[in-house]
């Protein structure tokens, strides 16, 4: 994705679409965040992907998973793009609920022909990553820790 642009609210009902570097910039991915689950009622993103796919090489989808969902919203993704040649590039950011979301892991999916295949699995949080600045961070005491970014809204 280096050396495109994003333009975020531009796509007419799209929150970003990303386009080359040309003097008359080409869409290349439409994306759509949401913070609800794709099992939900009035998740439409999909919906709104899955309408302007020939649009673009490929769409892209961020959103979030509560781990007891987990398989239904896969299963709602797979369907929605069940006939659909272009592929949708999946991020689902997954969590438990205890009062907050507690985000545990970041899964990346391919959807494309009825088939959603998981390409990569890595922890949610930078600070949950090995090796990262922000896990030797925490590992040597710095203030700014897991708690630091509670989500508190389901």
């Amino acid at each position: 994705m280096m050396g495109y642009f994003t333009y975020f609210e531009a796509g007419n009902r799209t929150d970003a679409v990303i386009k080359d570097a040309r003097d008359e910039p080409q869409a290349i991915a439409n994306v759509e965040w949401e913070w609800t689950q794709p099992f939900s009622p009035g998740f439409n993103e999909l919906e709104k992907l899955y309408e302007r796919r020939a649009e673009v090489d490929f769409s892209v989808l961020v959103t979030y998973s509560r781990k007891e969902h987990h398989q239904q919203n896969l299963e709602r993704i797979r369907a929605v793009w069940d006939h659909s040649e272009e592929p949708l590039l999946v991020f689902l950011v997954c969590f438990e609920f205890a009062g907050h979301r507690n985000f545990s892991k970041l899964e990346t999916h391919i959807a494309q022909r009825g088939v959603l295949r998981k390409v990569r699995e890595q922890p949610a949080l930078p600070w949950m990553a090995k090796g990262t600045r922000w896990s030797l961070q925490v590992q040597s005491g710095d203030e700014r820790d897991s708690d630091s970014l509670e989500v508190t809204a389901e």
